[in-house]
């Protein structure tokens, strides 16, 4: 969906009134999942569930779900009027990933130089899993969303919380643009736009993840149990093109 903001002629996103048409296109981006966009969800035939998220980057990272019972399901829920992907939150784990069994990863996704940023909502009065599961060869869920009894996320980095009473940051129930942004340097945690949190480099003997993962971090008693709407994987952004990153999204979603 390409959206004009006018807003940003008056804070300086756009430099001039003729550049008005702006979408994560523009970015450098490593992979584009858009749950708005019908044409890059596949439903299986024999489920009715989704069984691809199509990448929108033109890198071809397609997520997978290849075990039936793990499908999410497309078509029953709306965000701001918009088609959401439903993670199911039952027993079998709801899982995207480039393999579709919660072992693949993206090519070249690098600990040292990353972002993500994800538009989700989980179901208020349930228990929950990760938004976002990613794994290094360094050990552990490097980011993952941890669960909470009655629905609220909080983020982690291994067994670590990103901060303390993480869970109240995140009550369920409301959408939410998550972004993290990572590099040798520095680790950050944004909550609809505003940093929130930062943590130390999560270096370690390998930059690399080995896994990438929605809906899932590759474990746990319970399932992530919402709606996941959109998410944008980049490298490290300029500040201003993560405000109009965030601009896009908040505008789009309703946030």
């Amino acid at each position: 969906m390409d959206l004009y903001f006018p807003k940003f002629l008056n804070n300086g996103l756009l430099t001039t009134a003729s550049e008005t048409l702006w979408t994560p296109l523009n970015l450098p981006l490593t992979a584009w999942y858009d749950a708005a966009d019908a044409a890059t969800i596949l439903e299986a035939v024999a489920t009715g569930r989704v069984s691809q998220w199509s990448d929108k980057s033109g890198n071809g990272h397609h997520l997978l779900s290849t075990i039936a019972a793990s499908q999410p399901i497309t078509g029953s829920q709306t965000l701001n009027g918009l088609n959401v992907i439903t993670g199911l939150g039952n027993a079998a784990e709801s899982v995207l990933d480039p393999v579709g069994n919660q072992t693949g990863s993206i090519p070249g996704l690098d600990s040292e130089n990353f972002e993500i940023h994800v538009v989700y909502q989980t179901i208020a009065g349930q228990n929950t899993e990760a938004q976002v599961g990613l794994r290094a060869t360094f050990g552990g869920d490097i980011i993952s969303g941890s669960w909470r009894n009655g629905g609220p996320l909080g983020p982690r980095s291994g067994t670590n919380y990103w901060f303390t009473n993480g869970a109240e940051e995140f009550p369920s129930g409301t959408p939410y643009l998550l972004g993290y942004s990572l590099d040798a340097t520095n680790a950050f945690m944004r909550k609809d736009g505003a940093v929130i949190d930062s943590l130390e480099p999560m270096a370690g003997p390998s930059a690399a993840f080995n896994r990438f993962m929605l809906m899932c971090r590759g474990g746990g008693s319970n399932k992530y149990h919402g709606y996941m709407a959109e998410v944008i994987v980049t490298t490290r952004l300029s500040d201003a093109d993560r405000l109009r990153l965030e601009g896009y999204l908040m505008t789009k979603w309703g946030i």
